[in-house]
């Protein structure tokens, strides 16, 4: 019986281990010399000395400040088929999520460039050069994914079931840095109560409360930063 004691001990401990690394090791206690990097492959895509430079670079807040909007992409998945939609026009509006934005103190305007101003090839620089014209001192940049799913029971009222996973970043349009990036995700669930509406649009009202919901969330994370960063400082958050 003590044997079998023991044995059971044994695998409750195995089963509750843990294992963890610590660095760097006691003995390393050389400098970094950017001018001499570790790794020699990667000083093809930036040297060492570039990176040194962006990590000791701070974002600096101003006082008051303006945001602007890119909705980088939107997957949506139904019926087991995914679909990517990138036509600005097609993508879910969403601007209930950025009301509390606006109302903090420290923005004056939080709104979407202006389409005219957006390249056909987005990259990091042409989007700041485009937030530049635009006098935005930040770009929100966000992309968000749903999944959704009905229900149709042979009584009753179909239901509709929308899963939303929301990403997003701040872009510092003056020195290029993410300021701050967040994820978050919800499910949300609509019944079709009103017979005018068809199962489409049921799926259409469902997918956009998450998103809005997804992405308020996403500001909520947003705001509890600006909060906390004061004016001529620099802090950076990702949640």
């Amino acid at each position: 019986m003590r044997h079998l004691m023991v044995l059971i001990t044994l695998l409750l401990f195995a089963g509750c281990a843990s294992t963890g690394s610590y660095g760097p090791p006691p003995h390393a206690n050389r400098l970094h010399n950017p001018q001499q990097p570790l790794f020699a492959a990667d000083a093809a895509q930036i040297t060492d000395t570039e990176i040194s430079r962006i990590l000791d670079t701070s974002i600096e807040l101003p006082p008051t400040f303006r945001i602007g909007i890119v909705y980088l992409d939107h997957e949506r998945e139904t019926d087991g088929r995914l679909y990517r939609i990138t036509n600005h026009s097609e993508m879910p509006l969403v601007s209930e999520a950025f009301v509390e934005v606006q109302q903090n103190e420290r923005v004056y305007d939080i709104s979407y460039l202006p389409q005219l101003l957006m390249p056909t090839e987005l990259s990091a620089g042409t989007m700041r050069a485009a937030a530049a014209r635009y006098q935005a001192d930040w770009v929100l940049v966000f992309q968000t994914r749903t999944s959704i799913l009905t229900k149709t029971p042979f009584l009753g009222e179909h239901q509709s079931r929308a899963f939303c996973a929301a990403e997003c970043m701040v872009v510092d349009v003056r020195t290029g840095l993410i300021a701050f990036s967040a994820q978050s995700r919800v499910s949300l669930t609509e019944k079709k109560g009103d017979e005018e509406w068809t199962l489409e649009e049921t799926n259409s009202v469902v997918e956009q409360a998450a998103i809005e919901e997804a992405m308020g969330l996403n500001m909520e994370k947003l705001l509890a930063y600006l909060n906390q960063a004061k004016a001529g400082t620099s802090l950076i958050g990702h949640s």
